[in-house]
């Protein structure tokens, strides 16, 4: 430390007596002018080429195979089924029925009786009463049809001998077989039939047994009549049911009977007096009026199922 000290000391006169430094003028740059800017020149475009149509190329299919799975086919729609042309209808109804026997002629009102030629009577007859049952028919499209009928009536009608009234009364059972013919509409059927009726009598039963004198009864035997009528089915508005009201005007006509007196009536007499008189009560007219309700029946005419195409070589 001593000799760093005392070399200060030495060295320190020597460097205040060296002289102060002169500056040197330093000269200013010269700026150099700018050079002048290169022509540029104008960009240069592309000639364009005209465009060309578009080819679209389409892609080849390629079969790619499958892993075997098994194929799940639509579920087969059920046959639906067709309504056949036929319609079965039962009908179930009521009758208010006129029963009559015509009077005949005073001149026909003769008859042999105990070998005698005599003068006899023969009022005419005629009366109303009620009838009920069912009937079945088949009809093809709702036009032409057979209809068979089972019913039973109850009959009466009276007469009159030397003014004093009877009444015959009987039950019977009626077959008809009747041909029908309709019309058909939507809301309303109009109909008519016609055809046989076989009818079964049971025995007539008289409410007084003398009448002006002269004993009376009745008897008859089965026997048959023509039918014939019209009438309109009503169609009803319930929803997966044909229900129909059927009414109906019938009449029915026994060829049998003769017009005179012969196979009417038998007579008993006592000399020249009327005894008895046995009248056959075998309707020669009827009249009914009949109302009921009526169901059809449309069997099936098949289904429209598509019909499957036979393979080549199969069995036909």
């Amino acid at each position: 430390m001593r000799f760093v000290f005392l070399s200060l000391c030495i060295a320190a006169p020597a460097l205040a007596q060296q002289p102060a430094p002169v500056p040197v003028p330093v000269p200013e740059p010269v700026a150099e002018p700018a050079p002048a800017p290169a022509p540029v020149a104008p960009p240069s475009v592309a000639p364009v080429a005209p465009p060309t149509a578009v080819r679209t190329i389409r892609p080849i299919p390629v079969a790619v195979p499958v892993p075997d799975r098994p194929v799940i086919k639509p579920a087969a729609k059920p046959p639906v089924q067709k309504p056949g042309k036929a319609e079965i209808g039962v009908h179930l109804y009521g009758m208010a029925v006129g029963s009559f026997l015509t009077e005949v002629e005073d001149e026909d009102k003769m008859a042999t009786v105990n070998g005698t030629n005599m003068q006899v009577v023969y009022p005419g007859f005629g009366g109303f009463g009620g009838a009920g049952g069912l009937a079945v028919d088949v009809t093809y499209a709702g036009i032409i049809g057979l209809q068979l009928g089972l019913y039973g009536s109850k009959d009466g009608a009276s007469g009159s001998i030397n003014n004093e009234d009877f009444e015959i009364t009987q039950t019977a059972l009626h077959v008809p077989v009747l041909l029908r013919a309709a019309i058909p509409t939507d809301s309303v059927r109009p109909y008519i039939f016609l055809g046989p009726e076989f009818v079964f009598p049971s025995d007539p039963e008289l409410d007084k047994p003398v009448a002006g004198m002269v004993a009376v009864s009745a008897e008859a035997e089965t026997y048959g009549v023509f039918t014939f009528g019209f009438g309109f089915e009503f169609m009803l508005p319930v929803d997966g049911m044909d229900a129909r009201i059927p009414f109906s005007l019938r009449g029915m006509y026994n060829p049998g009977v003769e017009a005179g007196l012969n196979g009417r009536a038998t007579y008993e007499a006592e000399g020249s007096t009327l005894t008895a008189a046995k009248f056959n009560s075998e309707w020669e007219w009827q009249a009914a009026v009949s109302l009921g309700i009526a169901f059809y029946f449309h069997p099936s005419g098949g289904t429209d199922a598509p019909t499957q195409p036979r393979k080549p070589g199969s069995a036909l």
